[in-house]
């Protein structure tokens, strides 16, 4: 291949890379007149190469809530798991995406452990994923709140079929 050859095809390359990089920041960061044909095209761009985030993981097929029972001022009850979920989702650097990762993993194993498909709905002794997450959770209740964990209640809602399984300490 000619040097000549070696030019074009790099000029192309890096123009393909400066077009495909210069759409999508025109999508997310410059504010574009909605009817604008340049915002069109790459809002079209975009959803060409649209990858969610379920191309790498399977959706969540369950959802989550983790009472927590504790005595502070009288007793009171928290959904934990929705409470660590929004103060990710409201301040991304705040510090709070292993805590959420954590929870969510150890509950996601907790909920695909075999050994407690039999066992739908009650107590939990003896299980190292419900211990992370019981861990977790007086962990986080002592520091936020500045109180002991009393009891913790696993609620997982299955999307398919509609039921739901609790789980407590």
């Amino acid at each position: 291949m000619g040097l000549r050859s070696k030019i074009i095809l790099l000029s192309t390359g890096l123009l393909f890379v400066l077009l495909h990089f210069g759409l999508l920041l025109l999508q997310h960061t410059v504010p574009v007149s909605k009817s604008s044909r340049l915002y069109y095209a790459s809002r079209a761009y975009e959803n060409f190469f649209h990858q969610s985030w379920n191309v790498f993981v399977p959706p969540p097929d369950s959802n989550y809530k983790l009472y927590a029972q504790f005595e502070k001022n009288g007793i009171q009850k928290k959904d934990l798991f929705e409470e660590i979920k929004w103060k990710h989702q409201s301040n991304r650097v705040g510090g709070y995406e292993p805590l959420l990762l954590l929870m969510s993993n150890c509950i996601t194993g907790f909920e695909k452990s075999t050994a407690l498909q039999a066992a739908i709905n009650g107590p939990v002794k003896q299980d190292i994923n419900f211990a992370m997450i019981e861990q977790a959770a007086r962990a986080y209740v002592a520091h936020t709140y500045h109180a002991q964990l009393q009891k913790l209640i696993l609620v997982v809602g299955s999307i398919d079929p509609g039921q739901s399984r609790i789980y407590f300490n």
